[in-house]
This record gives structure tokens, C-alpha cells and sequence, in this order.
């Protein structure tokens, strides 16, 4: 039942770097999260290494879904998944709460919150599991 986990935390890790990397084409789906998306050319250079990190995050879940890892990998991709999971809920959390005039963030970032802590609390269950 672990795969559940690697799955979620790889289809939502690599759902996160394509949504980021579509300012390239639109900011409408940004747009669905933060209130006027405009991070300048500095931010988006920083979009985009974010970008990265949540393909490999959502990369690596989907291979330990899919291949024969030993055991001791598959704890080293959840335990990893859990940390980095747990800090973006943190960090999003942190930000949805922050206030500004007008407000930065828009409802769906709580749900993008929430689903970083279900995949850093399913990746502890994976973790402890395997």
C-alpha cells in the first residue's frame, strides 16, 4: 500500500514544476494562486530552479513507485519526500497567512498547502512502513 505515497507525491511533485514553468506560456495558472503574478526577471530564474526541484521531487516518487528499490532506498525517497513536503506546507502555510494590501495569495494556495502536508504525512507512512 506504500505506493499510494510514491504515487501521489510523484504525479503532485511533477504537477507543481509543470504549473510553475507554465508562466512560459501563460499566467493563468498561476494566476489561480497568487494575486497578479509578477516575480520580475530575478524571480523568475528562482521560479524556475523551484520548478526543477519539484520535477525531481515528483520524478523520484514516481521511479520508487514503479521500480524494484530495495527497501532501504525506498525509506531514503520517502524519508526525503517528507522533508521537503513538510517545509512547502510550512512555508506556503507561512505565506497564505501573511498579511498584505492587497492580499498576495488566493484561496487555492491553502489547498496547495494542504496537499504538501498530506504528501509529507504520507511519505512518514511510507517511510515507516517499508
Amino acid at each position: 500500500m506504500t505506493w499510494i505515497a510514491f504515487a501521489f507525491n510523484g504525479v503532485y511533485g511533477v504537477a507543481l514544476g509543470v504549473l510553475i514553468l507554465s508562466w512560459y506560456l501563460t499566467p493563468v495558472l498561476l494566476n489561480l494562486f497568487v494575486q497578479n503574478y509578477s516575480l520580475g526577471n530575478h524571480g523568475k530564474v528562482w521560479a524556475d530552479w523551484h520548478a526543477i526541484g519539484c520535477l525531481f521531487v515528483g520524478v523520484t516518487n514516481l521511479c520508487a513507485w514503479q521500480l524494484d528499490y530495495n527497501d532501504v532506498a525506498l525509506r531514503g525517497v520517502a524519508w526525503s519526500s517528507a522533508a521537503i513536503y513538510a517545509i512547502w506546507s510550512i512555508q506556503n502555510t507561512a505565506l497564505c497567512l501573511s498579511k498584505s494590501d492587497p492580499p498576495r495569495f488566493r484561496p487555492f494556495m491553502w489547498l496547495h498547502a494542504s496537499f504538501c502536508a498530506l504528501g509529507a504525512g504520507l511519505a512518514v507512512w511510507a517511510a515507516t512502513a517499508v
